[in-house]
């Protein structure tokens, strides 16, 4: 199923949210104190452009297989 303009555009802005916080942390010197933190804003921009970008030119069986268990993945952090 393609996502709609509304889907995309609440994914790009929680991916442009991470990816700020992410820039604070490393321009601000803050990731030394707070080195999960700061793993944690890595992971999650690095699952974004993975999941978009096979969910741009993968197919769904792989997208499905991706998403449902990094969500559970997720789920347990």
């Amino acid at each position: 199923m393609p996502l709609t303009d509304l889907d995309l555009l609440l994914w790009l802005t929680g991916f442009l949210g991470h990816v700020a916080l992410l820039l604070v942390l490393l321009l601000r010197g803050r990731a030394r104190a707070l080195p999960i933190f700061t793993a944690l804003m890595t992971l999650n921009v690095i699952r974004t452009v993975v999941l978009f970008f096979i969910n741009h030119d993968g197919s769904k069986a792989i997208y499905f297989y991706t998403f449902w268990p990094d969500g559970g993945i997720q789920y347990l952090h």
